[in-house]
């Protein structure tokens, strides 16, 4: 029983080493147009994207998207209701 432990949290570690997929590659540069960022931060993400591990590009996936500023005017709008910053 110990070792279906030990090889789930070695599965788990590995997982976590595993180079960026080229979904999340797609997904980063897209949302790269859409997410206000400061300058050396867009550099930074331009320059190490290749070099990024799976939870890395996750966790920045997610960040992005709560910082996306939507082009469609109904989402924007949509989103400003949800988070409650409509004046």
């Amino acid at each position: 029983m110990s070792e279906n432990w030990i090889e789930g949290f070695l599965d788990d570690l590995e997982e976590l080493n595993e180079p960026i997929s080229m979904t999340q590659i797609g997904i980063i540069e897209g949302l790269l147009n859409t997410t206000p960022l400061a300058d050396g931060k867009r550099e930074m993400i331009e320059s190490e994207l290749l070099d990024m591990r799976l939870n890395e590009a996750q966790s920045l996936i997610v960040e992005m998207r709560e910082n996306e500023i939507p082009i469609d005017c109904r989402k924007q709008f949509n989103k400003m209701i949800k988070n409650k910053t409509l004046i």
